[in-house]
């Protein structure tokens, strides 16, 4: 018994023995992968740095002849992203090694870009640790990881939910739909979680549109902002079109007139402080408050009811008023005939030119006699012509030894 627990122990120690031995044989082999991995990438750094003269003096002069932008760092979030995608698009023209991208970027940051760069350049680019397909290799600074350095510097938090907010309140207002389409999509950038899908962004881009054009694309749905775009420009251009012919149709209605109507303008009539009147030949729609005298909304001249002809409204027919007029006048003739000789008739003087038919009078205006009414007294020759008198030229008249006289 005492022989085999012995045996037992010794085969343990021997055991543990060979289990540390085995742990620092692996602790050594880790640490000479360590130093392979170290010695290769500055082998590679030597190759890179041997190879690449001429191909980084080449890349230099054609990212040069692409004219790219620059950029300062001065809190201008849409300018930065700007100048990362156009550098995006010139490395992939250029099919730019990874290995040059960072510096040949680099020679277009200026002013606090510049500054931020040339203070923090060897502490970024330092070789540190990364997993690479599941293992941990040494390397550099990628393009990618410079462009998320680059943003969280200059592009912060608080920048982000400015931008955000901008974006919520975005609206067409007096902007064409091009304009508002280009804003839409660089401040959609920034709220990627407010409109996560196309189909949510081209309803957001829609319900910013003018409400007319909104009207006029029916409030269908649609899939993506392209086909919103689309149709607004569309709209947009038709409604041009159609204000560009309503000028038009002005300007060649302006100035006619027909034959029998005075070519003369209509006016609105406004009166100072001082009482004075101020004419001018404004008129302000009550639909759309703008000034189209003459015309409909949508362009149209106007057209009487009355006569049928365009240019002026039923209420400024000069034709209906000149036949108001004789009409007026052959009524009072009527009533004065039927009035028989020696009567007297009382008309208003409130009208004193009708229809062309001028009321005579027979001697000056008495100045201190007030136009109300005057009388108009019919004789046994009369000869169908009324006299509109005022007070004292009836009573002279009146005075008269050869009794009443009609002109």
């Amino acid at each position: 018994m005492s022989g085999r627990g012995r045996g037992r122990g010794r085969a343990n120690y021997n055991n543990n023995i060979n289990e540390n031995n085995n742990n620092n044989d692996l602790a050594a082999a880790v640490q000479q992968l360590v130093a392979m991995n170290q010695n290769l990438i500055e082998a590679v750094t030597q190759l890179t740095q041997a190879r690449n003269p001429n191909v980084a003096s080449n890349m230099t002069k054609s990212v040069s002849l692409q004219r790219p932008s620059y950029v300062d760092g001065k809190g201008d979030p849409i300018k930065l992203e700007a100048w990362v995608r156009s550098f995006d698009k010139i490395f992939a023209t250029l099919n730019c090694p990874e290995d040059l991208k960072i510096a040949q970027a680099t020679h277009y940051l200026t002013e606090n870009a510049d500054i931020w760069w040339t203070e923090n350049k060897d502490r970024l680019m330092a070789p540190r640790p990364h997993v690479d397909g599941g293992a941990e290799v040494m390397r550099v600074m990628n393009w990618e990881e410079f462009k998320t350095s680059l943003r969280t510097e200059f592009f912060p938090e608080h920048l982000k939910r400015g931008k955000r907010t901008e974006f919520n309140n975005l609206k067409q207002g007096t902007l064409s739909v091009q304009e508002y389409y280009n804003q839409f999509q660089e401040l959609a950038r920034f709220a990627l979680e407010l409109v996560p899908t196309p189909e949510s962004r081209a309803s957001r881009f829609e319900q910013g549109l003018d409400i007319n054009i909104r009207a006029a694309l029916g409030g269908w749905d649609y899939s993506t902002i392209l086909d919103v775009y689309t149709k607004a420009s569309n709209v947009e251009r038709i409604f041009n079109e159609r204000n560009a012919a309503v000028g038009d149709k002005r300007k060649n209605y302006s100035g006619m007139s027909e034959p029998t109507q005075s070519k003369k303008p209509i006016y609105t009539r406004s009166y100072s402080a001082s009482g004075t009147a101020n004419t001018s030949n404004s008129y302000f729609c009550k639909k759309c408050n703008r000034d189209h005298h003459g015309f409909y909304c949508d362009g149209n001249p106007w057209k009487c009811a009355y006569c049928g002809r365009t240019g002026h409204r039923t209420s400024e027919c000069r034709t209906r008023l000149r036949e108001q007029g004789n009409q007026y006048q052959n009524n009072t003739f009527r009533q004065t005939q039927s009035a028989g000789a020696g009567s007297s008739i009382t008309i208003p003087q409130t009208r004193r030119y009708q229809g062309g038919n001028r009321y005579n009078y027979n001697s000056a205006p008495n100045n201190n006699a007030k136009p109300t009414t005057s009388t108009a007294t019919t004789g046994a020759k009369s000869t169908g012509q009324i006299n509109a008198m005022t007070a004292g030229q009836l009573a002279q008249n009146q005075s008269d030894k050869a009794g009443n006289k009609l002109i």
